[in-house]
């Protein structure tokens, strides 16, 4: 069971996309 681990992983992956989008 490491659906946690994955959500949380897909979170961070999704704020990363955010930040590039972002141009940052």
């Amino acid at each position: 069971t490491g659906t946690g681990k994955s959500k949380k992983l897909a979170e961070q992956e999704a704020a990363r996309e955010a930040l590039a989008l972002m141009g940052i």
